[in-house]
């Protein structure tokens, strides 16, 4: 990871916290938005990262290296779905919190 991934993500995080704090009612109309668009660019993020993985399988790269692969690429699967379940959690709590 480069310094300029790092400084968007750092931007992002400060972006979400300032929403939140000055424009409570716009951070909970756009959540719902967000949250799906983030869904769906994990997923396909994660598509390509199962067809890295199976590329790396059927290649002739040795077994050793395809287990490490393969073991990363599932952790990296799994963290983006476990933060995603948090989020989607997260916002099903708040909703049903905010319900009349």
């Amino acid at each position: 990871m480069n310094v300029g991934s790092v400084l968007v993500l750092i931007a992002l995080v400060a972006i979400d916290r300032f929403l939140h704090k000055r424009f409570p009612r716009f951070y909970q109309r756009i959540q719902l938005p967000a949250l799906i668009f983030a869904s769906l660019l994990a997923a396909v993020y994660c598509a390509f990262l199962g067809y890295g993985a199976w590329q790396v399988l059927t290649s002739g790269v040795s077994a050793g290296d395809k287990g490490f692969f393969v073991i990363f690429v599932a952790a990296v699967i799994a963290i983006y779905a476990a933060v995603l379940i948090f989020a989607w959690t997260d916002w099903l709590r708040k909703r049903r919190s905010h319900a009349p």
